[in-house]
Order: structure tokens, then C-alpha cells, then sequence
């Protein structure tokens, strides 16, 4: 159903609209239906994809293990080696639609949208937005697909964002939207912690929205450079530019539930 062809585009953006009750005519509504009724794959997309967004909207926060967070304040201020750090471009739309899945038309939506990928420290821009909109498709619907989320409150609670996690198949793939805003000086870095709470940066978020897609494939740990297996990530305020190793107090932290690594 989701493979590569002439209409896959056009289902997808039926079954996502049909699971967010965000299609705009009867017509595609009675498509979407139809195809969830004769398609033995798109019906399954389709109950995969409502799953997802009922689990995102709800943004209940997976408790991440203690010491992860413990370990990831003791490194503060230690020497760390200073690792590459890839900026993705600010993307915005009119309605979040509080769910992940609704990445998906983004690829219709906002022609603009990018993302930075980081695997095991080496990062390059994605090409085409497309692209990105079907990798969130195909983790989203993975077998050994999950969702973490938690909200992201300022430190004077005046404003609340979201940070989600998708996991699935050694990758993950963190959607921020409505982040708390910062001073010009100041910017949100995204970091992956091993078991340890040893922290590699994964990107910096250029804006308030974004998306960074991490490869924690520990399969890869014998080649040099390879990163360990990813357990949580962690947010943090840090300044401009981003910074070698966290030096603020992360404003969250998911743990990694399964797949990643």
C-alpha cells in the first residue's frame, strides 16, 4: 500500500487526514473510507496511524531512569570532546494538529520543510521534503514503532511546547513544536544518551518547530566512531551556536522506549 507509486503520495494523505478527522471534503472522506475497507494494508495504516495520534495527543511523558538525568548534570562543565553539530532549519505551519503523524502532509504543505539527520556524529541535510515526510511515515508504521512525548514548560511557566519521540528500527525521530521562546543568544540542542547518560549532540533546533532524525544502530558500535546504543535524549538551553557538551540543566528528557539501539 505505502510502496512507491503514482498514488501512494495520495493515500497516505487520505489515511493520515481520515485519522486526524482533517480531510476537507465528503469525497475524500468516503476515499479514505473505502480504501480502509477494501485494502487489507491501508486499513492497517490506518488503525496504526490513529494509535499514534491518540498516544501523541495525549503527551503523557515516559518517566526517563533517574541516574540518566543525574549523569548528564555531573558532565556539565567537564572537557568533552566538542562533536559536529548539524542545524536544521526552521519549519512552521498554521496547525500542529498535536500529533507527529500529521508530518506526513508536510510534505505537500510546506515544500520548505527540512531536516537534519545525524548518524553517529556525521550530519547531512535532507534533500527533499518528501523524503523525510515518507522516513516519519515508514517509522510510524514499523512493527517496533513507539511514541514518547512530554511538554516543554518555560522556566517561568508562561509558555508550554511539546517534545515527541518516534522509535522504531535503530532510529529515532524527535518533533519539537511550540517550543519556549528564547533570547537571540540562546538556542535548543538536542542530545542522545547512552546508558551511561554520556551525551553526543544530535542537532541543534534553529526555531521553535523542528525535526531531528538520530541513527542509534548499536550493531555499528565496533567501527570507529560509531556511537553507543541510544537510551533517552535530552533538551537543553544552550547558546548560540550550540556547545561541546550540555552546560545547562536539560528542560527534558525522554527515555528511549525499545527499539533505538
Amino acid at each position: 500500500m505505502t510502496e512507491s507509486g503514482p498514488d501512494s503520495n495520495r493515500i497516505d494523505e487520505l489515511l493520515v487526514g481520515l485519522s486526524l478527522d482533517a480531510l476537507d471534503s465528503e469525497e475524500d472522506v468516503r476515499e479514505a473510507e473505502r480504501l480502509a475497507e477494501t485494502d487489507p494494508d491501508a486499513a492497517a495504516a490506518l488503525r496504526r496511524y490513529r494509535e499514534v495520534a491518540a498516544e501523541l495527543a495525549s503527551l503523557h511523558e515516559a518517566p526517563p531512569p533517574p541516574e540518566l538525568k543525574q549523569a548528564v548534570m555531573r558532565r556539565i562543565g567537564e572537557d568533552e570532546s566538542p562533536s559536529p553539530v548539524s542545524t536544521l532549519r526552521r519549519y512552521r505551519r498554521t496547525a500542529w494538529l498535536m500529533t507527529a503523524v500529521a508530518a506526513v502532509s508536510l510534505a505537500v504543505a510546506v515544500p520548505s520543510l527540512t531536516v537534519a539527520i545525524s548518524q553517529h556524529n556525521q550530519s547531512v541535510q535532507a534533500e527533499d521534503a518528501e523524503d523525510a515526510a515518507r522516513n516519519i511515515t515508514r517509522m510510524l508504521t514499523a512493527p517496533d514503532s513507539t511514541v514518547t512525548s512530554t511538554e516543554v514548560e518555560a522556566a517561568d511557566g508562561s509558555e508550554d511546547g511539546a517534545l515527541a519521540v518516534i522509535a522504531a528500527g535503530g532510529e529515532l525521530t524527535v518533533i519539537a513544536r511550540d517550543l519556549p521562546t528564547l533570547s537571540d543568544e540562546r538556542t535548543y540542542q538536542l542530545w542522545s544518551l547512552d546508558a551511561d547518560g554520556v551525551p553526543a549532540s544530535a542537532g541543534l533546533f534553529d526555531g521553535l518547530d523542528g525535526v531531528i532524525t538520530v541513527s542509534t544502530d548499536s550493531s555499528n558500535n565496533a567501527s570507529p566512531g560509531a556511537s553507543p546504543a541510544t537510551t533517552a535524549v535530552a533538551l537543553t538551553d544552550e547558546p548560540a551556536g550550540g556547545s561541546p557538551a550540555p552546560t545547562t540543566d536539560p528542560v527534558a528528557v525522554l527515555a528511549v522506549d525499545g527499539s533505538a539501539g
